[in-house]
């Protein structure tokens, strides 16, 4: 039987083709991929198999991908697609430091991560700071390798001295010997293996190294074997390859450093790990690649003899029920709000040696069990917050106490509102907490799934509250032990086993301010918790309505931190410009104290307290498109205008930037400059470039060339799937300043951006790229949004497209009242308004969790234009709104169902060219989806099969034909639809609004109602039958008397109705009666 999911507790990551070639070479076994819940941005590819007793998930990063952040998104990925992952293996080649006599490395040697010198194992450094200036700076301190194969490793190291050779040479050969692998794996001629000097470099005229002086040689005494040796140790892991002799042999001493690489970095913090690297080089310029395969091979076979050592950590065991709760709960996530999302991979931490004494009192309050629950760190708009937000996330998440996260962001949908804030919470501490977390959250939407879309304090109470106060922890460790009491903010925070931290960023960027009220409130509760210790550390400016909130909570909530107030500050700037212009003036060969320290000294003043102003500064002197001395006079020299700091510096870039146009261009520079930038700091939601580029209407070549200038204030990733988007929200509030318009010709009018944006939009959904009937070509009516392929979506409607339909009623919202729009609006609503819904529908967007509400979005259309003389579209626009109303279910998740539920609204240009004659099977199980949750009743004496439903407050009871032919629907409000499956779209309907109860009799064949109305002072009662199949009434039966609800039954004899009424009227006393009905005849008794 193959494993679940559940069963693959250890992870193998490798950075290079042949490393996982070599992987899957020393697999035991291959396992079929099971079934796992996989994220849409999972973009990695994963092979499954076994070593021993141990089921092992293996992934490599993306081609021509390297490096240590490809390595964290890699394996944070893996772990979301696999929670009941523990421990992994980074295994591949390496550069080998040698340091004679002490470390004897050579090529072909293994070299495994293991706690030396007060280090973990894996030391993270800065490459460039290192080999510009000859000196290390080390930028984080990483976990050590997991307990489990710290032992393992000192068994083998204890066998070892003993006299027991190592295995993995004997998986070497064996593997070679089955000629299962390229003659390439082969161990190279002991000749190849050549140790030149330090600080004799390599000729790049020359591609080997035949003629390399070989008196410049390292001389070294013969081995007693040829084989690979061992080595543990610490093993540096940086952003760039490592090929200086002179840096390596200085980190070796300074260090103990035995190995350079590029990934481990990224995953000792994301997924406890150890580290095994074939040594291939000696990290010199005297690299080749003779020795890769070898040494990669000799690394798997190492990383095998380890597993088949390794102790069974239950890997063979069952899925834990916490693991299939977490697999199979479904919870709306805000898109990028959480740390390490791929959107957010290069947002910048701490530098080094940086907001000490900040970071010192939030790791006190962090680990002291006697602190508040809350930290309230505010500050002033670009003093740093959400840097520091991502270090201290990141420090907690090193040592598994990152309960959840949430960072808002002005300018991105999902995390402008807190609509999705606690939901997503939710989902992150459901996943970090192994227990009972996940069950009861999954109880709660069983009982209710309505939750998600409930008001705020309803979530967080059923979602988060709840769970929490009767919490209990997974039998197989609900939570991790930290093991290094001692650890800092700088590396790991040491806290109680039964602590989570949740980290919010930037709340003051949630729009909602009832909202910002609501989330302080709710998370100021979890301090009543006692079954596990859930704290807060969050941040924002000091803004109303956060200031006042937090001031009325009860005493002992919480404890805050002023950062502008903070007397490093200035010290701390400093540091960062000092190191940022030392890079640069390394990197654009200026003298080694450029600029100054008189300059240095000037900046300072100039950015204290503002890290956003420094920061800003050194994008702009830094992009290699303008000369960095005047950038540096250009600053330094800025006029005071009577504006803040931070747009002095913006006004400062944008002048520079309008002066270095011709003028027989700027012209023509601003108006683009405008259009492109507008649109960007206007959209709800950010675009990458490739999407921008179509959604203005341009070339990707012509957006790029015009954002290049700005790269200092706009955030261009070189990936092209990663939005661009202001780095700071303080750029945004420059550009839409009133204050400042005339002060800088570039400026932009927030409405301009949004109207600018609402044309394109326009433009895109009619265009011949946009919106028309059956946007995916589906086959059938019948085909579900569940059931079509994600890449159908992407492949028929374009991300530009998506944004769109979901987004043009935010910018129509938000630009002028200008009449020039109405025209435009209405001819969309003619030819397209269907078929917008059809795609709100395929992209989940007529759900609980949609970006707003298609009958808010037709209100405010209609509201905008002008309707006197346009009655026929205000006449569409309502039948639209009662086809939303009525047939909303089917729609939502039936796309093709909108051009079927209302025949009038259907012209030529909406007629669909599919079977829209679904079977009855269809029609029967599509009915039984939109009645979710409902009563099931059978009689097999009778030809019929009814059900009864309350699933949604209007919809109670429907019955079927068992040969399929025919529904009846009935609606709470009296209308009863008759739906076949000859005639899909069209419906029989009768009844009146009055009906208080319907109920079927005589097997489902008719259809029993109880009224109830008013004339004069006299309240009457009535009963009704109408025959399902035809829609005749049959029956109509008056009493002055009230009917009770709970009356409707059916008598023995199936000709018979049975009902018996308690009546009242207003003038006389209570009273029972019965009342016996013919049914066929329609008399009554």
């Amino acid at each position: 039987m193959e494993p679940e999911a559940g069963d693959y507790k250890i992870g193998w990551i490798c950075a290079l083709p042949l490393e996982l070639t070599s992987a899957v070479a020393v697999l035991d076994k291959r396992h079929e991929p099971p079934n796992y819940a996989r994220n849409s941005r999972d973009d990695n590819t994963y092979i499954f198999g076994q070593i021993g007793c141990h089921n092992i998930v293996i992934t490599c990063l993306p081609s021509g991908s390297y490096g240590v952040t490809s390595a964290s998104n890699a394996v944070t990925k893996m772990r979301l697609a696999f929670p009941a992952m523990e421990i992994g293996l980074m295994v591949g080649i390496g550069g080998g430091a040698p340091m004679l006599p002490k470390n004897d490395i050579r090529l072909g040697d293994i070299v495994v991560s293991e706690p030396a010198f007060g280090l973990g194992g894996v030391l993270q450094y800065d490459f460039g700071k290192t080999v510009q200036e000859g000196k290390f700076v080390q930028t984080g301190v990483l976990n050590k390798p997991p307990g489990v194969f710290l032992k393992t490793i000192a068994k083998m190291k204890s066998d070892y001295l003993r006299g027991q050779e190592y295995k993995f040479k004997d998986i070497i050969q064996e593997l070679l010997e089955k000629e299962s692998l390229l003659i390439t794996f082969r161990r190279p001629a002991i000749e190849t293996d050549r140790l030149f000097r330090a600080d004799y470099d390599h000729s790049e005229e020359n591609v080997s190294c035949d003629d390399c002086d070989t008196s410049l040689l390292v001389k070294r005494q013969p081995r007693v074997h040829d084989g690979s040796y061992v080595h543990y140790g610490v093993i540096a892991s940086g952003n760039q390859v490592m090929k200086h002799g002179i840096t390596r042999d200085q980190l070796a001493e300074e260090k103990g450093v035995l190995c350079f690489e590029m990934e481990a970095a990224g995953l000792m913090d994301e997924l406890p790990s150890l580290v095994i690297r074939g040594i291939c080089d000696y990290c010199d310029s005297h690299k080749n690649k003779g020795w890769q395969s070898y040494a990669a091979l000799a690394a798997a076979a190492f990383a095998k003899e380890v597993l088949l050592q390794l102790p069974s950590q239950g890997t063979g065991q069952k899925t834990s029920n916490w693991f299939k709760d977490i697999n199979t709960l479904n919870l709306p996530r805000a898109k990028g709000a959480c740390f390490g999302d791929y959107e957010n991979q290069d947002e910048p931490e701490c530098l080094a040696k940086t907001r000490v004494d900040t970071l010192t009192q939030i790791e006190k309050w962090a680990n002291d069990p006697d602190s508040k629950k809350v930290f309230w760190m505010c500050g002033m708009a670009g003093t740093g917050k959400s840097t520091i937000s991502r270090t201290v996330a990141r420090s907690l998440q090193a040592n598994h106490q990152l309960g959840a996260s949430f960072f808002f962001k002005k300018g991105e949908a999902d995390r402008t509102t807190g609509a999705l804030f606690f939901t997503t919470l939710a989902m992150q501490l459901a996943r970090s907490l192994r227990g009972t977390m996940a069950s009861s959250i999954k109880n709660a939407l069983k009982y209710d799934p309505d939750i998600p879309r409930g008001g705020l304090q309803e979530q967080f109470e059923r979602l988060i509250l709840k769970p929490l106060l009767t919490f209990k922890a997974d039998e197989a460790g609900g939570v991790d032990n930290a093991e290094d009491p001692q650890s800092t903010m700088h590396g790991r925070i040491s806290v109680k086993p039964t602590r989570r931290i949740i980290v919010v960023d930037a709340l003051d960027e949630c729009e909602k301010k009832e909202d910002i009220r609501i989330i302080i409130k709710q998370l100021a509760k979890l301090k009543n918790l006692t079954s596990v210790d859930i704290r807060v550390f969050l941040t924002s400016r000091p803004d109303l309505p956060i200031m006042p909130t937090f001031r009325r909570l009860a005493d002992g909530t919480y404890e805050g931190l002023t950062l502008h107030e903070v007397v490093t500050v200035k010290d701390d700037i400093s540091l960062v410009l000092e190191a940022r212009f030392s890079k640069i003036a390394a990197d654009r060969s200026l003298p080694a104290d450029w600029p100054g320290s008189a300059v240095i000294q000037k900046l300072t003043d100039m950015a204290t307290p503002l890290f956003i102003y420094a920061a800003t500064i050194c994008r702009f002197v830094e992009d290699e498109n303008g000369d960095p001395n005047e950038r540096v006079k250009n600053i330094v020299n800025v006029d005071q205008w009577e504006t803040s700091m931070v747009n002095n510096i913006y006004l400062s870039i944008l002048g520079h930037l309008a002066a270095s146009r011709h003028e027989t261009d700027k012209e023509v520079f601003v108006q683009e400059f405008k259009e492109i930038l507008g649109t960007i700091i206007g959209l709800k939601n950010p675009l990458p470039i490739g999407p921008l580029a179509r959604l203005l209407g341009k070339s990707e070549s012509v957006v790029y060339s015009s954002l290049v200038p700005l790269q200092s204030v706009v955030d261009i990733p070189s990936d092209p799937d990663i939005p661009i988007k202001p780095f700071h929200k303080s750029f945004y509030d420059f550009l839409i300043n009133e204050n400042l318009r005339g002060k800088c010709e570039l400026w932009i009018g927030e409405q301009q951006s949004h109207q600018q944006i609402l044309d394109r939009c326009l433009e895109v959904m009619s265009g011949s790229n946009g919106l028309k009937v059956n946007i995916c070509s589906l086959d059938s009516v019948g085909t579900r949004v569940t059931d079509i392929d994600p890449a159908i979506i992407q492949r028929n409607i374009s991300p530009e497209l998506q944004y769109a339909c979901r987004y043009w009623v935010h910018h129509l919202k938000n630009c002028s009242d200008q009449k020039d729009d109405d025209m435009k609006i209405e001819i969309f609503i003619r030819h397209d308004i269907l078929h917008l819904i059809e795609v709100l529908s395929i992209l989940g967007q007529l759900g609980p969790f949609s970006d707003y509400d298609l009958n808010e979005l037709l209100g405010k259309v209609k509201s905008i234009i002008s309707w006197p003389w346009r009655r026929s579209i205000r006449k569409k626009l309502l039948k639209v709104r009662l086809l939303l109303d009525n047939k909303y279910n089917a729609i939502s998740i039936l796309p093709l169902q909108t051009y079927l539920a209302t025949p009038d609204l259907i012209s030529e240009q909406y007629s669909l060219d599919v079977d829209s004659r679904p079977s009855a099977e269809d029609v029967r199980n599509r009915v039984m989806e939109l009645f979710e949750g409902s009563i099931f009743k059978s009689n097999e004496r009778m030809d019929y099969t009814t059900y009864t439903t309350c699933a949604d407050g209007r919809i109670l009871t429907f019955a079927s034909d068992t040969r399929g032919s025919e529904f009846a629907v009935i609606r709470s409000w009296g209308s009863v639809d008759q739906w076949t499956t000859q005639t899909p779209h069209e419906n029989k309907r009768w009844g009146d609004p009055r009906i208080k109860e319907l109920q079927f009799i005589q097997g489902g064949r008719l259809i029993m109602a109880r009224y109830e109305v008013e004339s004069g002072i006299i309240d009457q009662a009535k009963i009704r039958v109408w025959h399902v199949a035809t829609g005749m009434k049959i029956l109509s039966w008056v009493s002055e008397k009230r009917i009770s609800r709970e009356v409707l039954s059916e008598g023995p004899d199936r000709n018979t109705g049975f009902t018996q009424a308690a009546a009242m009227s207003s003038m006389m006393a209570a009273q029972n009666q019965v009342l016996l009905f013919q049914m066929q005849r329609g008399w009554m008794v």
